[in-house]
């Protein structure tokens, strides 16, 4: 009898376990779940000698740019730990002398790779690297490559509207396919808005 009882309790111990790997490493990812539309704005400073992080007034190593981003698209949530994200972007360098960039705008094709973790007060936090292909533009036909993107949000009610932003300036690593690399400090802000229904019935625990 012990030893039966041994055993089911191994077994119990094996199921949750595999119960909350499925659902993510604390168990909260199957709050996240699903396909949303997303439309945002990011801001950052480019600079391809970087930045000083370890200053608090984060200067530029040399020259440095801003660039505007206006941004559409989709992104899915495999209520696991994992989304993808594609869609357009428009690049606007603000008060940008003409002899330097004689177009000051360009769009763009973009995909995202995303993990992301759900607390249990039904925030998140993503980390992210990003493609993209530039359609039009001064550097149509290059591709870069960013990596370093961080940002936070909240799962509004039923799960139906995300809030998506950067608490700080993160910096991100900026790689194009012609050999440019730079640094950039970016802040952004986004809102997605659910495209179909979740997955299962119960949708997001309130």
């Amino acid at each position: 009898m012990q030893r039966l009882f041994t055993i089911l309790c191994a077994l119990m111990l094996l199921s949750n376990m595999t119960s909350a790997f499925s659902q993510g490493s604390n168990g909260l990812q199957h709050r996240l779940k699903g396909t949303y539309h997303l439309t945002g704005t990011e801001s950052c400073a480019e600079a391809p000698g970087g930045f000083d992080t370890t200053s608090p007034q984060l200067p530029a190593n040399g020259f440095n740019l801003a660039l505007l981003f206006h941004i559409q698209g989709s992104i899915a949530f495999d209520g696991i730990e994992t989304a993808m994200a594609t869609g357009t972007l428009m690049t606007v360098l603000p008060s940008t002398p003409a002899f330097f960039f004689p177009s000051p705008a360009s769009t763009s094709n973009f995909s995202c790779e995303w993990t992301y973790l759900v607390g249990s007060d039904n925030s998140f936090t993503m980390q992210s690297n990003c493609t993209v292909n530039v359609v039009t533009g001064e550097i149509a036909g290059v591709t870069d490559v960013i990596t370093g993107i961080e940002m936070t949000g909240f799962i509004g009610p039923g799960g139906n509207v995300l809030i998506v932003s950067s608490t700080e300036p993160d910096a991100r690593t900026l790689t194009r396919s012609n050999g440019y690399t730079a640094q950039r400090l970016c802040g952004a802000t986004y809102t997605f808005v659910r495209a179909n229904k979740p997955f299962d019935d119960d949708g997001v625990d309130d």
